[in-house]
């Protein structure tokens, strides 16, 4: 029999029921489970290795074989992609459920990012780029991530 509270002015309603334990649910401040702290910190390395590439990129403006256009250019597509991971970041470790389907994106091409890292012949960072985004993947469909982003759990 489901627990019920009284309610104001009348019969008994049912309890809300209260989140998995582990996670915090949509919104609220607790301790987060291992699958929403695999994929938060997984974004936010992938953010902080966009956001270098960018700084790097300015840094060495002008003394490479891109122009100076083009450098700015590759260095601003950097900062925004990884300001812009680091925001689903933010968004996932709050629990607002839009940032699924960012963190989604970011690993699967974190993933095909790492197996051509792997055909040039860069087997290390191939490997670990495939293990971050590939864990990162499979706990963004875990029930602890779905519940954590307010999302029915299925199965």
């Amino acid at each position: 029999m489901p627990s019920t509270t009284p309610g104001p002015t009348g019969p008994a309603r049912p309890a809300r029921p209260t989140p998995p334990t582990g996670s915090a649910g949509p919104g609220r401040r607790g301790r987060l489970s291992a699958p929403v702290l695999i994929v938060v910190a997984a974004l936010a390395l992938q953010a902080a290795a966009m956001l270098w590439l960018g700084v790097d990129a300015l840094r060495r403006l002008g003394t490479g074989v891109l122009g100076v256009g083009a450098t700015v250019t590759l260095a601003l597509v950097h900062l925004v992609i990884g300001a812009g991971i680091a925001v689903a970041a933010v968004a996932l470790a709050r629990g607002r459920a839009w940032s699924r389907g960012a963190g989604v994106a970011v690993q699967l091409f974190g993933v095909l990012l790492s197996t051509w890292l792997m055909s040039l012949g860069d087997r290390v960072l191939g490997t670990a780029l495939l293990v971050v985004s590939g864990a990162a993947l499979i706990c963004l469909f875990s029930r602890a991530v779905a519940a954590h982003l307010g999302a029915p759990a299925r199965g």
